[in-house]
């Protein structure tokens, strides 16, 4: 026994030797040994990842319900499909990896076990037989191929060798290189995953290079820009559709290759944390998002809770764990809605968002630039989204307000959109931008409106300011006022039934009532008023859904729940200029607000409690004179400014300049503007 005892340390003495010599490439079959026990190792842990992000909810008994054994398909699926989005063969290999899974988590007779192999082979013998075809790309490069690659993975073994064999064709041929963005990354990922199990380490070092080059910081009109906000399609704003892509795939490959030698770099891991803590929470207030994050995707069910990423969180805590109670603090804020902590304001000069937290709601903010384009409209989806992006804005206090209501919006109603019937907006303008300057967030947006026939225009201002919680919003006079129904809506929301006047609730059943000018109308926690002399018209409306007006993919389905939407508009009936605030309940009467400038010129405004000036100049050739200062633009730019405490704060919303020239008080100053376009002086 003393013998071994002593045998011990030295056996182990040895085999790390060995295991030394190994790493040094000086016995080259324990080489081989160590690399194969690696991919062996992360083999299983891939099949248990796949697993975990895959539960199958349901039973083997209601899985194979409407299977039908005999040619191996699924009797309630539409094989002849050609929806672009909502592809329904994709589902026949969706079910096979839900059976595989099922037998992989659950303990099963010898006879359920037969059953689950004898019905995988059958249906992929099916689906390679018949060549499902989608006439979309994405379909069959991505979506299909995911499947596949996570079919094999988790049972490959037990799969007949021409099912062996046809997989491994189709997935060789996967080439990532032809796509860009997110669906490169899908695809690499895809066959990274296959490449793990396949063992076949030149794959594998080639993929991982591949997808570490592609997380960076944009240079260009996609990706992720240096603000954290994730561009994709032509510079649309995608946080939380393409973008969800990079959060769930990143965080799954780096912790899968972490401790291998292709692990990715700290620099690569910094990116992708920056991309979550300062991008992904804030553009949501816990699980919940607002639709004009989502571009397209907003129009599917569900689509306002994409912000929800408990896995990738749960991965990043182990990869990254210094930052452990950051991640912790989202999780917390994504399962309870109760536990957001998440304070201030930020803003997105690259997206053209803003943001405002606090404990007692969010505002969120969205205009376009010429940085970007609308909301686009492909594969039968966003029917009518079309003024997605053009000045909204939201109030979201506990993600009960939008969430799976876009079948029953007005769409012509968007919350913050001016809607001139019969007129369009006609060109997104370089002046439109949002920027977080001090700690106030000033948004702007010039309007061109063309009528149908194009041989129409007219023209006017809005400027969005946010302070403390509040958003302050001016709107300028037309420069020509058309004769048709103008409509500015303020918010298109759940109805709550606590709405208010002054204090005064008012009944559901008063569907239609104005709200006089210098009133506040209170709902659900936010407050609203305007110094428009015709008030607010509030309305409640019940709605019955009808996805399938604004997405193609819920074509067969019925419309089934109702809902009662509040909707405050203001209707024009002049052609004065006017503004509106909209704040928490909580802050009671909010701020004094004292109007300096309203016209196609200049908007400013005045906040005496803070000895505070914000505004934009549209035109730089006008000056503009504030209480202690006369601003002069000497730049042949449009700005926002903020002034405080002998501070001036400004923005360029082009983001082209390097500099801006003024002169205040008649004393003349060069700002030097960063990245983001912002700079400021201090004066006296």
């Amino acid at each position: 026994m003393r013998k071994i005892l002593v045998y011990i340390p030295l056996f182990l003495a040895f085999f790390i030797l060995e295991c030394i010599g190994c790493n040094n490439k000086s016995n080259p079959v324990q080489n081989y040994d160590m690399k194969s026990n690696l991919w062996m190792e992360k083999a299983v842990s891939l099949r248990t990842l796949i697993i975990k992000n895959n539960t199958f909810k349901g039973t083997l008994e209601s899985l194979l319900k409407k299977y039908d054994p005999k040619i191996g398909i699924w009797t309630d699926i539409n094989y002849q499909d050609s929806d672009k989005s909502g592809w329904e063969p994709v589902n026949h290999l969706r079910r096979i990896k839900s059976l595989i899974i099922i037998q992989q988590s659950q303990t099963l007779t010898p006879e359920q076990n037969l059953t689950i192999q004898n019905t995988v082979n059958k249906a992929l013998d099916n689906w390679h037989l018949n060549k499902y075809t989608s006439s979309n790309w994405f379909q069959n490069e991505i979506a299909a191929n995911v499947h596949l690659s996570d079919i094999y993975v988790l049972y490959a073994s037990h799969l007949s060798i021409p099912n062996q064999d046809k997989i491994k064709t189709r997935l060789n041929a996967v080439n990532p290189e032809k796509r860009t963005g997110v669906n490169l990354i899908w695809m690499a990922i895809l066959k990274l995953k296959f490449a793990i199990v396949q063992q076949d380490e030149e794959t594998i070092a080639y993929l991982s290079k591949l997808l570490a080059s592609n997380l960076s910081i944009s240079q260009s009109e996609d990706g992720i820009m240096p603000d954290y906000s994730y561009l994709f399609h032509n510079s649309r704003l995608q946080m939380f559709a393409y973008g969800q892509g990079i959060v769930e795939s990143y965080s799954e490959i780096i912790w899968l290759l972490n401790n291998t030698p292709y692990a990715f770099s700290a620099e690569k891991l910094t990116i992708l944390r920056s991309f979550i803590l300062e991008g992904w929470q804030w553009m949501s207030r816990g699980k919940f998002t607002i639709p004009a994050t989502l571009d397209r995707s907003c129009t599917r069910k569900e689509a306002l809770l994409s912000p929800l990423i408990i896995e990738p969180l749960q991965l990043m805590k182990e990869i990254d764990p210094l930052f452990h109670l950051q991640y912790d603090s989202i999780l917390k804020a994504q399962q309870d809605i109760d536990h957001f902590a998440l304070e201030g304001k930020k803003a997105f000069p690259y997206a053209d968002f803003g943001c405002s937290h606090s404990k007692s709601g969010s505002i969120f903010l969205k205009v376009l630039s010429d940085r970007q384009l609308p909301t686009e409209s492909i594969n039968n989806e966003n029917l009518q989204g079309e003024w997605l992006n053009y000045g909204n804005h939201y109030f979201v206090t506990d993600g009960t307000e939008y969430t799976n209501i876009m079948g029953c919006w007005d769409w012509n109603l968007i919350p913050g959109f001016t809607y001139v019937e019969g007129y369009q907006p006609s060109e997104r303008n370089t002046q439109t931008g949002i920027a977080h300057l001090s700690n106030y967030i000033i948004g702007t947006m010039p309007f061109h409106y063309s009528n149908i026939s194009k041989d129409k225009q007219i023209h006017l201002n809005k400027s969005f300011f946010i302070v403390d919680n509040q958003l302050i919003v001016l709107i300028s006079a037309f420069d020509t006022f058309p004769e048709v129904p103008i409509i500015t809506s303020i918010d298109q929301c759940k109805f709550q039934g606590n709405a208010k006047e002054n204090g005064v609730l008012i009944q559901e059943g008063k569907m239609n009532k104005k709200i006089s000018a210098g009133n506040w109308l209170t709902h659900h926690g936010w407050m609203i008023k305007t110094n428009y002399s015709e008030g607010i018209e509030y309305q409640v409306k019940k709605v019955k859904e009808n996805w399938q007006s604004i997405n193609a993919k819920y074509k067969m389905e019925e419309s089934a729940t109702a809902f009662s939407i509040f909707n405050p508009i203001i209707k024009h009936s002049n052609n004065l200029p006017f503004y509106y605030t909209v704040q928490p309940e909580q802050s009671k009467q909010g701020l004094a607000v004292e109007i300096i400038s309203n016209s196609i010129d200049n908007q400013c405004i005045y906040i005496d409690s803070k000895k505070l000036a914000l505004g934009t100049i549209h035109n730089p050739h006008k000056n503009l004179e504030l209480p202690l200062i006369n601003i002069n633009i000497k730049s042949d730019i449009a700005i926002q400014f903020a002034i405080e405490n002998y501070r001036i704060f400004v923005a360029e919303p082009s983001l082209k300049s390097s500099e801006v020239n003024i002169i205040l008080n008649n004393k003349p100053y060069t700002i030097k503007l960063d990245k983001f376009g912002k700079g400021f002086v201090h004066w006296l």
